[in-house]
């Protein structure tokens, strides 16, 4: 975003993570949540949260904190793992959207919807995408046949899951035109009017 002329700020509670965002992108990272940034009303014209929700202690803490920063008429943009996707379905407890203890909590499009509204916030779009499916799948695949999440770069993927993968990827993104079953949820939200 700053490459595109925006002023940017960062929230990152991991020291490390912190120390090498700082070597590669600069100041402007604080290191701790949002709430703790203390940042003062109405300072934002976009906030990107990139599977970040699914991580916090307490969401709607989280959201009444972006809609207080969130400038008037600026865009709230929330990305997370979709606990009613297709994969989700298929494989159960094998669904490597899990990740315990990583995530405290997981939404489906439904409950997201209830928490921004609870919030105050204001949804302009609420969807749900196929983009990641292939590695959740082939992850989940993984995790069913060997009990091993491969995190990360699974590496050497067999030729066989590969067709498998981008099939039904291709499945998932038509299914996704007429239900909300994507592997991750899209939320754009603004401000709202003030209550």
């Amino acid at each position: 975003m700053s490459k595109l002329g925006w002023e940017v700020a960062g929230v990152e509670p991991d020291p490390e993570a912190v120390c090498l965002a700082k070597k590669h992108l600069g100041s402007g990272i604080f290191q701790g949540t949002l709430e703790k940034a203390k940042f003062p009303d109405d300072s934002f014209d976009a906030i990107t949260m990139n599977h970040v929700i699914e991580h916090v202690p307490n969401p709607i803490e989280l959201l009444v904190e972006c809609r207080r920063v969130l400038k008037p008429g600026g865009k709230l943009v929330v990305v997370t793992p979709n606990i009613r996707s297709l994969v989700r379905c298929l494989f159960g407890k094998y669904w490597s959207g899990w990740e315990v203890p990583l995530h405290f909590f997981l939404f489906s499009p439904k409950a997201l919807k209830k928490c921004s509204e609870q919030t105050g916030l204001h949804i302009q779009e609420l969807r749900t995408v196929s983009k990641a499916v292939r590695y959740i799948w082939y992850a989940s695949r993984l995790l069913r046949k060997d009990r091993i999440n491969p995190g990360g770069n699974p590496g050497q993927i067999s030729l066989h899951f590969t067709f498998e993968g981008i099939m039904f990827w291709v499945i998932e993104y038509m299914l996704c035109q007429l239900y909300p079953w994507g592997e991750e949820i899209v939320l754009i939200a603004d401000k709202g009017s003030e209550t």
